[in-house]
């Protein structure tokens, strides 16, 4: 709460935002796309993409999967527990 209201009394009450990107709308097949909402949908996509190929191709994923499943197993064949 106090640094609710400290933010409040430095930048005011008025509400603030940035200048769009991405602006206009796609039309595909009848459908009307606003290009700021597709492009959060594409960004969303390739962070789960990339959080997918991270947990499953790369040895700190796999060990933190192994971590998370079992982790007295996973300190027995090296894995280490922080």
């Amino acid at each position: 709460m106090i640094m609710g209201q400290a933010g409040l009394l430095i930048f005011g009450p008025s509400a603030r935002s940035l200048p769009a990107t991405y602006t206009g709308v796609i039309t595909f097949g009848g459908i009307n796309l606003a290009v700021p909402k597709l492009m959060i949908v594409i960004i969303g996509l390739s962070i789960i993409f990339l959080l997918y190929i991270f947990l499953n191709k790369t040895k700190t994923g796999r060990a933190m999967r192994a971590v998370s499943f079992l982790p007295e197993t996973a300190a027995l064949q090296g894995t280490k527990k922080r």
